[in-house]
């Protein structure tokens, strides 16, 4: 299926050349439970973020009217999104990108977020591999996962899955695309009988196999779209849910969904969704700032599934861009730094999390923007003195801009 290519715009220019982020061990924060969507009604393009703790598990899923895409799913198949309850007619206009005008569009919002956190909820499994972490989504009834291909890492790995109540099955990753970041994983076997959401050995297969979200078209989804994000930040946590997010589509590319979801390390390969509750993409890298976030799209898979699903490796990381591997705070009115990845340009310079700076060589830095600008116009390579705050201190680094690997 062809797929367009829009413009790339001047916020992707300053929020690309900075770093995939590893899925390991990144820092997070805890949010409390939002009870109603936040609404910046007048700013279309303004990054829109309800940040929640899903506090529930769907029960059994019933049949899917439309199974995902190669999927091979039985006559018995049991689809989670086939259960979410459909838009209602008052809020369609707002999902696609207009303002809420109402306190009753945003009950209603609220209402239908719950229920689709709430159903969608079983399908979000957190992946371990070796002492990487990980996230993933289940899209058949046989126990496929979609993530990406930087947690799949190569094929025929043996995997942990673990479920959102803590249950643990035997997995093994199969094919990933390195160019685009798309890879897949499959539970080994069928479920359980005891309805929990793996199982011990020698239970009982489960009739209708595991519970799953359908795949939905990428190229179908518009800039200003409402979408939920589901992850495992920092990795799997026993005793707490994936974490949700609401944003929304900041820009499309053929091969790449910039949303204002924010990401965390951990929640590499966790599911972009679409508010009818199907995965449109699956989250990549972080970008430059906390809320400009990269999803490989769902039709990247699409047009890949059959190698995906045979176990094949192939394309190269895209490499060449500069970056030097920082997170900044979105709400910050300086360039505040939130987080450093380990062993990047960044850190061997020594810039450490809750740094502020303030000077790029010779020019001023105002924000995190204007600090991505600056990497953004820098060759790798390029040796540049960093003017940073530290508390009462006043400190200069020496930084070697890197390149994307």
């Amino acid at each position: 299926m062809p797929r367009e290519s829009p413009r790339r715009t001047a916020h992707d220019r300053r929020t690309a050349p900075f770093v995939r982020a590893p899925f390991v061990r990144a820092p997070f924060v805890r949010a409390p439970l939002v009870r109603a969507p936040l609404v910046r009604a007048p700013l279309a393009w303004a990054p829109l973020v309800v940040v929640a703790w899903a506090a529930c598990f769907a029960p059994g899923a019933a049949r899917a009217d439309d199974p995902a895409p190669a999927a091979a799913a039985s006559e018995s198949a049991t689809s989670v999104t086939a259960r979410i309850d459909p838009i209602p007619p008052g809020i369609e206009a707002v999902y696609r990108g207009a303002a809420p005008v109402s306190v009753e569009q945003l009950r209603e919002m609220e209402a239908h977020q719950r229920q689709l956190v709430a159903k969608a909820m079983p399908c979000i499994v957190g992946l371990q591999i070796g002492q990487a972490q990980g996230s993933g989504v289940i899209v058949d009834a046989n126990g496929l996962i979609l993530t990406a291909a930087h947690v799949v890492q190569r094929p025929n790995q043996s995997v942990n899955v673990i479920f959102p109540d803590g249950t643990i099955v035997r997995g093994r990753t199969l094919g990933l695309d390195r160019a685009s970041d798309a890879g897949m994983v499959r539970i080994n076997g069928p479920p359980p009988s005891d309805g929990g959401g793996g199982g011990a050995n020698g239970a009982e297969p489960k009739p209708g196999g595991w519970p799953f979200l359908e795949v939905g078209g990428s190229e179908k989804l518009a800039v200003g779209q409402w979408i939920v994000t589901l992850g495992h930040p920092g990795g799997y946590q026993r005793g707490r849910n994936p974490v949700v997010r609401v944003g929304r589509i900041l820009s499309l590319e053929g091969d790449l969904v910039v949303t204002d979801g924010p990401l965390v390390g951990g929640d590499s390969g966790g599911p972009l969704i679409d508010m009818s509750g199907k995965v449109v993409g699956i989250h990549s890298r972080i970008g430059g700032s906390l809320t400009a976030n990269m999803h490989v799209p769902s039709q990247a898979f699409r047009d890949a599934w059959d190698r995906l699903a045979a176990g094949e490796m192939w394309g190269d990381v895209p490499r060449g861009s500069p970056y030097i591997g920082v997170q900044g705070d979105p709400d910050n009115d300086r360039a505040k730094i939130v987080y450093v990845e380990p062993s990047q340009p960044a850190d061997r310079a020594g810039l450490k999390a809750g740094d502020v700076v303030t000077r790029c060589d010779d020019t001023p830095i105002t924000d995190f923007s204007s600090l991505a600008a600056i990497v953004s116009d820098s060759e790798p390579g390029r040796k540049v003195v960093l003017e940073v705050e530290r508390g009462d201190e006043t400190l200069k680094l020496d930084l070697v801009i890197g390149r994307r690997r």
